[in-house]
C-alpha cells in the first residue's frame, strides 16, 4: 500500500509523539514524583529542625533561669547548717573549746524544736534576712499541705528546725572572748542566745553560754562536707566494768534469721556495687534512695518520698559477657530511658546490694520499701540490709529465683 506524502508525515509526528509520551510516563514522571516527594519530606525535616530550635531556646531560658534560681538560694542558705545532727555540732564546739582553751564543764542539749527564726531575722532586718526567711517561708508552706487546715499561716512561718545548747564554762577574759569570736566567725550561722558570766577567782570567770543552731533545706548536692564523719573506729568498751572484754568487729556479728535467709559474713564494703536507704516519712531525706554504692554525685541515683509502702524494682540480666541492670520506683527509673539498661563490673562473682534501713519511730510510721528483684545472670544477689525494725521491718524483698540471698544485720 502506498501512502501519501502528508500520512508520512502525520505517522512520523505520531511516532515521535509516542516516544515522547513514553519517556514522560517512563522515565521523566518517576523523577518528577521523587523530587516532590522529596519536597515534601524536605518540609517535615524543616518543620522538626524549627521545633528542635524553639525546644533548645526553651531549655537554654530554663537552664539560666535554674541557674540563676539555684545561685540565690545558695548564696542566701549557705550559712545555715543542711539539718540537725547533735554530733556534728559537739564537733563544731570542741574545736572551738580547744582553739580557744577554755575549760568546759558541761555541755547540754534542747530537744529539737521548729520557732524562733523569725525573731532573729527581724532584728537583723538585712536584705539578705528577709531573702532567707523568703525561701523558708516559701519552702514551709509547700512542706505542709498534707497538714490539718487548722493550722494557721503564722504557725507554718516558724516551721524551722533549730536546736539549742548551754555550755558550762570556765576560763579567763580572754579565752572567753576568743571562745566567742570563734562562735562569730564561722561560716554555718551559729546565734549566742545568752551569755552569762561571774568572778570565780582572781581572773578567773565561770558562767554558761546559750547558743542557737539553724537547719535551713538545701539544693541537692550542697553541703557535702557537712555529712562527713571521720571517726568510724571502734571506741571504750563493750563493758567498762570488765577490763578483759574486746570490742567485736561489726562485721562478725551474727544473727538468727529466717530460712530464707542466712546470717551475716564478713565482707567488705569494697565489694558491694548498689547501695539503697529507708527512711520515715520524718526524715529531711527522701524515703528511698537507690544508686551505684561508690557514685558519690548520686548521678545514678533514684529517690522516693513515700509516707507509705514505695514498690522499687530491680533487675539484672547477662548480654554475652556484660553484665546489666535496670531498677526503678514508681516516679523515677535508671537509666531513664524505658527498657534501658546499664552495664556495670561485677566484684568477686556476686551481685551485692547494701540497705540502710531505720528503726520505726512512731505507731504511725508505715513508710517502706517492697523491693523485687530479677536476676537473670548466672551469679547470684546477695542483699544487706542494715538496723531494720525487727518487729515491723520497713524493707521486704520479693524474689522468684534461688539465685537471690537475704542478709539481716542489726
Amino acid at each position: 500500500m502506498n501512502l501519501s506524502k502528508r500520512e508520512k508525515v502525520m505517522l512520523f509526528f505520531l511516532g515521535i509523539s509516542i516516544v515522547v509520551a513514553g519517556l514522560y510516563y517512563f522515565m521523566l514522571k518517576p523523577h518528577l514524583d521523587n523530587i516532590n516527594k522529596l519536597k515534601e519530606e524536605s518540609e517535615l525535616l524543616e518543620e522538626r529542625v524549627n521545633t528542635i530550635k524553639r525546644n533548645l531556646a526553651l531549655k537554654n531560658e530554663v537552664e539560666a533561669s535554674y541557674t540563676k534560681s539555684y545561685k540565690k538560694v545558695n548564696s542566701i542558705t549557705k550559712h545555715f547548717f543542711p539539718v540537725i545532727i547533735q554530733e556534728k555540732f559537739i564537733e563544731i564546739l570542741d574545736e572551738f573549746i580547744v582553739e580557744s582553751g577554755i575549760e568546759v564543764l558541761s555541755i547540754s542539749f534542747t530537744d529539737i524544736d521548729y520557732a524562733g527564726l523569725k525573731k532573729e531575722i527581724e532584728k537583723e532586718s538585712t536584705n539578705e534576712s528577709g531573702e532567707i526567711y523568703d525561701v523558708i517561708n516559701k519552702f514551709n508552706n509547700e512542706s505542709q499541705n498534707t497538714t490539718d487546715d487548722t493550722n494557721n499561716s503564722e504557725e507554718r512561718e516558724l516551721k524551722l528546725k533549730n536546736i539549742s545548747t548551754t555550755i558550762y564554762i570556765e576560763g579567763t577574759y580572754d579565752n572567753i572572748i576568743k571562745f566567742i569570736k570563734k562562735v562569730e566567725g564561722n561560716d554555718k550561722k551559729i546565734i549566742i542566745k545568752n551569755v552569762n558570766l561571774m568572778t570565780k577567782e582572781d581572773d578567773i570567770l565561770s558562767g554558761n553560754i546559750i547558743l542557737s543552731f539553724y537547719a535551713v533545706p538545701k539544693l541537692f548536692m550542697q553541703d557535702l562536707e557537712y555529712f562527713e564523719w571521720n571517726y568510724d573506729n571502734d571506741y571504750g568498751k563493750e563493758n567498762p566494768f570488765i577490763d578483759d572484754i574486746k570490742i567485736k568487729d561489726f562485721d562478725d556479728l551474727r544473727d538468727n534469721t529466717s530460712s530464707n535467709e542466712v546470717v551475716n559474713e564478713n565482707y567488705d564494703n569494697s565489694k558491694i556495687e548498689f547501695g539503697m536507704w529507708t527512711k520515715p516519712i520524718s526524715s529531711d531525706l527522701p524515703t528511698i534512695a537507690l544508686g551505684e554504692f561508690e557514685d558519690r554525685f548520686q548521678s545514678t541515683y533514684v529517690y522516693a518520698d513515700n509516707i507509705g509502702v514505695e514498690d522499687v524494682f530491680i533487675n539484672f540480666k547477662k548480654d554475652n559477657d556484660r553484665y546489666l541492670y535496670r531498677y526503678s520506683t514508681k516516679s523515677e527509673s535508671y537509666p531513664k530511658q524505658q527498657g534501658e539498661y546499664k552495664e556495670f563490673n561485677v566484684k568477686d562473682g556476686i551481685i551485692e546490694i547494701k540497705i540502710y534501713s531505720a528503726k520505726r519511730n512512731s505507731s504511725n510510721d508505715v513508710a517502706g520499701a517492697k523491693i523485687t528483684i530479677e536476676n537473670f545472670t548466672d551469679l547470684k544477689v546477695k542483699v544487706i540490709i542494715k538496723n531494720d525494725d525487727e518487729n515491723r521491718p520497713r524493707v521486704n524483698v520479693m524474689y522468684n529465683e534461688d539465685n537471690v540471698t537475704i542478709i539481716r544485720e542489726s
